[in-house]
């Protein structure tokens, strides 16, 4: 289903999860997976979960990231 701005919910997901993972590669974290829960959980549609190897790596997750409209 189109969303209001007329940009698909997969296109925009497809992007989200895309700036997701060139951020954190670019952030050189460790063991990245992206988890695709599209319709399996009201949380969101994909989950990321990755590794670091500094204090600084991993506080990396408790900051969001802009991915919502106008970002990118």
């Amino acid at each position: 289903m189109p969303s209001p701005a007329g940009i698909s919910v997969t296109n925009a997901a497809s992007r989200a999860i895309a700036i997701v993972l060139a951020s954190l590669d670019d952030s050189k974290a460790e063991n990245i997976v992206s988890i695709d829960i599209q319709g399996k959980s009201s949380l969101g549609d994909y989950m990321v979960v990755a590794s670091g190897r500094s204090h600084r790596h991993v506080a990396y997750g408790q900051r969001p990231l802009p991915i919502g409209r106008g970002a990118g």
